[in-house]
């Protein structure tokens, strides 16, 4: 069943929250940019700090893994959708650095995932929830298989 609230105010949801219930965290400040660093540390990490992502999300990560609360972070770096396709230009470069040993670990963890893919790792991060505490990047975003 959905519940409605503010993210950014736990009194509006937080006594409604059961441990057997999933939670998935869709805030977010749209068009990342470096500018915007501020709104990521208000509305990322001020929404996830009220449940208990570039560094406003570590900073998350770590309130979350003081808690008991099970949790899958997705991590991906940039989702390609309607409005976001212009990196889709970028891609031949991410093929290249994924090839070159120096710079496959950094190609891999800042890589570009599809809508698609990013609904598939939600819809099995939310199927396969339960006592997990884990970590899925863009290779596992990548990979992810609808059950």
């Amino acid at each position: 069943m959905p519940l409605i609230g503010n993210p950014l105010e736990a009194d509006t949801f937080g006594e409604h929250l059961k441990p057997d219930h999933v939670v998935v965290h869709l805030v977010g400040t749209p068009k990342p940019a470096p500018w915007k660093a501020e709104s990521f540390k208000r509305v990322d990490l001020g929404s996830i700090q009220q449940l208990a992502y570039v560094d406003a999300r570590r900073q998350a990560e770590a309130v979350l893994a003081a808690t008991t609360i099970p949790r899958t972070i997705l991590r991906p770096w940039y989702v390609l959708g309607h409005g976001h396709r212009w990196p889709y230009l970028l891609l031949p470069v991410y093929w290249m650095a994924e090839q070159t040993p120096g710079l496959r670990a950094g190609a891999l963890r800042l890589g570009l995932v599809t809508l698609p893919q990013m609904v598939r790792a939600l819809t099995t991060a939310v199927e396969s929830a339960g006592n997990t505490n884990r970590v899925i990047d863009v290779p596992g975003i990548r990979a992810a298989k609808l059950a």
